[in-house]
């Protein structure tokens, strides 16, 4: 079966295959800040950036800063979490320091007024925490 370019990076990113989705991302610039529908069915719409950290994939986050891609876009259709938010909430310590690294907005704030700290600390992801805390 011949893959679109963009089925061809879902299914790398949802097989876990972070070479293949980054050849990918450096071949088709323009599926950077794309937004995506849900895998599953419902109506929502994720970046590339949202996917790769709430599947806590280090090596294609990466990729997309060196692409450009924006580490603040939030989440369109349901809480309105920014990638830090996906981060803390599945527990992806090496996301959240990527992120923090970068300089990503840890103010932000999701529809419910929540940040990505607010959502580390009731799940008690400590380390996240300290990250998010402590990065500067």
């Amino acid at each position: 079966m011949n893959r679109t370019g963009k089925d061809d990076l879902i299914h790398a990113l949802t097989s876990g295959n972070q070479e293949r989705a980054c050849i990918i991302i450096q071949k088709q610039k323009e599926l950077v800040d794309e937004l995506f529908d849900d895998i599953a069915g419902n109506r929502r719409k994720y970046s590339l950036v949202h996917i790769a950290a709430f599947t806590g994939q280090e090596k294609v986050l990466l990729e997309l800063i060196k692409q450009g891609a924006d580490l603040n876009v939030p989440e369109v259709t349901y809480k309105g979490w920014t990638a830090l938010h996906f981060c803390a909430m599945h527990h992806h310590a090496g996301i959240a320091q990527i992120l923090c690294e970068h300089h990503v907005d840890r103010a932000v704030q999701d529809r419910d007024g929540k940040t990505a700290l607010d959502l580390a600390i009731k799940f008690k992801h400590n380390d996240i925490v300290n990250i998010i805390s402590q990065t500067k």
